[in-house]
């Protein structure tokens, strides 16, 4: 049975996350705001630069949470 980590307001399962991790880290998002998600800060959210970027990788995340199932 898969568990779900909790992250962007929402639960990921676990079988997602070295996809979402990926997709990140080829993202424009700045390293900032990448170590802000690692570490689970939910009230920061970055530049307008990265809310934009991350904005734009919905449909990325969307689909390693769908291909995990």
């Amino acid at each position: 049975m898969s568990g779900n980590s909790s992250s962007f307001g929402a639960a990921i399962p676990d079988a997602a996350i070295p996809c979402i991790a990926k997709v990140l880290v080829e993202s424009d998002v700045s390293d900032k705001t990448l170590k802000a998600i690692v570490k689970g800060k939910n009230a920061f959210s970055g530049n307008e630069d990265d809310q934009m970027a991350l904005q734009e990788l919905t449909p990325d995340f969307s689909e390693c949470v769908t291909d995990s199932d």
